[in-house]
């Protein structure tokens, strides 16, 4: 509670947001479930980029105008279309069991789409061959366009605080919040990266560039002690503090598998307050 403390109180240091362009309203797919005073549920987005993308989101207790939107990246495990393995996922579960009345705010969780061979060659990024996976999946940043439509379009639609986007993500899904802070820092106010540059994944990278983006927003970096992917974390992080960026890197005993256990929000509830830091952080608006 004292780190959390200390994180909040860090936070009076103001950066400037330029507006994001907000994008069409996306429509429920499934009725959902009601979680007593909040409620989760199902939707599907049709992108410029990539067609369809499904998302559950969770929308909090008595929602109003100008709420916080926190954005979870998933990692490596659920991809396609089917949202049968979001509901099992650690951060839906603690949403349903604790959300209410934990987190004042709205949680958008994107499905990471099927394969790469279902984008229309003109619409994959110039990136990076190593995104993407022998098998045919990839990494967050091959969808960052319609990532960011998706994004826009819940924003538009549920009127939420433009200087209140947040993003949260573990494995992969920490690497794809680095790449969308490093190309838009402007849409976000703060991050925590969980486990991000499992190196033991061919397909973990990062590029020094987007140190650019990180700078700008506070970032909450959780690793490992086990393996290499803690090491390119630590330069990451250092890289960020060089920069003048306002950054936090804690390290866990154990394996990349044991520190999801520890870290990440499950069902019985947010073991190091992920949620309860994010909704904190604001953007100061442009003058």
């Amino acid at each position: 509670m004292k780190k959390l403390f200390a994180r909040i109180i860090s936070l009076s240091l103001a950066v400037t947001m330029l507006t994001a362009v907000p994008a069409q309203a996306a429509e429920p797919q499934t009725p959902g479930i009601s979680l007593v005073n909040s409620k989760m549920e199902g939707g599907s987005f049709t992108t410029n980029q990539i067609g369809t993308f499904r998302y559950l989101l969770y929308t909090p207790k008595n929602p109003t105008d100008n709420m916080p939107l926190v954005v979870y990246l998933h990692g490596n495990g659920p991809q396609g279309t089917s949202l049968e393995s979001l509901w099992k996922m650690e951060v839906t579960q603690y949403l349903e069991k604790h959300g209410s009345g934990n987190v004042p705010a709205y949680v958008l969780i994107p499905l990471l789409p099927g394969s790469a061979n279902d984008i229309p060659a003109d619409k994959v990024p110039n990136i990076n061959t190593s995104y993407v996976f022998p098998s045919g999946k990839f990494q967050w940043i091959v969808v960052e366009p319609a990532l960011v439509e998706l994004i826009n379009s819940i924003a538009d639609q549920y009127k939420i605080d433009r200087n209140r986007i947040s993003l949260m993500g573990n494995s992969a899904g920490a690497e794809g919040c680095a790449a969308l802070i490093g190309l838009h820092p402007e849409m976000f106010c703060g991050a925590v990266l969980n486990s991000p540059f499992y190196t033991d994944l061919a397909q973990a990278s990062y590029d020094p560039a987007w140190v650019d983006g990180l700078k700008q927003i506070p970032t909450w970096f959780l690793s490992e002690t086990q393996g290499s992917g803690p090491v390119l974390t630590a330069s990451v992080v250092d890289s960020i503090k060089a920069a003048g960026g306002t950054v936090w890197y804690d390290r866990y005993e154990g394996s990349h598998g044991d520190l999801t256990k520890k870290t990440l929000p499950n069902a019985n509830g947010d073991p190091v307050g992920m949620f309860s830091w994010l909704v904190t952080l604001s953007r100061q608006p442009a003058q």
